[in-house]
């Protein structure tokens, strides 16, 4: 079967089909959402164990729920970052068409290295489960979003529950189910050691320094030497850990990011397809987008999301 056309109403228009590699970094300007306007929330809760862990909570500000939930996953480069950073504002726009949101801190490398980060996301998972009657959550209806970093972890979370080796149940709540029924990835990597290959594939070429420092970041995070980042890229991957009972994906990447080569996500679409069904995963190609353009978080993008959300949540 043919692989489908996605078709995403962009700033720059529609696209249909994958689009030549422009850069552009113009939309790096960021603006802080002004959040006055929710009259429910509930800050800097703690859902385990370090004082890193905590979350920003946000209730719709009619109704008594209960809600479905979303829970948001900054970006940093697993090292840098936090819940009030600019990659939330998105998510948390999903306040005003009924959804709860939960943004998140967690632990960030590379004094605390991986799996910190995905264990982090998973205690939040089961927190905002086991505490569902508390704020008005849905259990039953709990997705994941995050951008860049946070769009892995979106990911890894969505594709790996239960994984030993990514959990850590002493966090709190251990005996909550910490799976999702849904997963937004904004331009997230999924395999580190790919991206060399891409940026050649696509005729762009990193730049030596900034490559070095994310060799340098990544290393520091796997506690590896540069020479074993495809070894231990392996079990970093989202991609790594897909079954058929892998909940929904939707994924956006931007054609002209210069930090994740949009083929990451495009491969990952069809990874995931290929086992859970096609019918189950979305992938927009942003035409002439970078990574974490301002589209991304507008409000038509964002109800476009939760109309998805809703859909695959029911």
């Amino acid at each position: 079967m043919p692989r489908k056309k996605q078709t995403f109403q962009t700033i720059n228009g529609p696209v249909t089909a994958y689009a030549p590699i422009s850069i552009d970094f113009q939309n790096t300007l960021r603006v802080q959402v002004d959040r006055s306007w929710i009259k429910r929330k509930f800050l800097d809760v703690s859902y385990g164990t370090h004082p890193e862990e905590t979350m920003d909570i946000y209730l719709p500000n009619e109704g008594k729920g209960p809600f479905p939930v979303i829970i948001m996953i900054h970006g940093g480069g697993w090292c840098d970052g936090d819940k009030t950073y600019w990659e939330p504002n998105g998510g948390i726009k999903s306040v005003a068409y009924g959804f709860a949101v939960a943004s998140i801190n967690y632990r960030l490398g590379p004094e605390h290295p991986h799996p910190a980060q995905i264990q982090d996301v998973k205690a939040a998972i089961r927190f905002v489960r086991a505490n569902a009657e508390r704020y008005g959550f849905d259990p039953n209806r709990i997705a994941t979003w995050g951008g860049s970093a946070g769009g892995h972890l979106a990911a890894l979370a969505g594709t790996a529950p239960n994984i030993p080796e990514l959990t850590d149940r002493s966090l709190g709540n251990p005996d909550t189910d910490e799976s999702v029924q849904a997963v937004v990835d904004w331009y997230g990597p999924i395999w580190i050691d790919r991206s060399p290959k891409y940026f050649e594939q696509l005729g762009v070429y990193s730049d030596a320094q900034q490559a070095g420092q994310v060799s340098e970041r990544i290393c520091g995070l796997l506690r590896c030497a540069p020479e074993e980042i495809p070894e231990r890229a392996v079990a970093f991957s989202p991609a790594s850990y897909i079954t058929k009972d892998c909940p929904p994906f939707l994924i956006q990447h931007g054609t002209a990011d210069p930090v994740v080569p949009y083929l990451q996500s495009v491969d990952f679409d069809k990874a995931l397809s290929a086992v859970i069904g096609e019918e189950k995963v979305t992938l927009d190609l942003v035409h002439g987008q970078g990574h974490g353009s301002l589209v991304y978080e507008s409000f038509d993008n964002v109800k476009r999301i939760t109309d998805w959300l809703r859909k695959v949540m029911k």
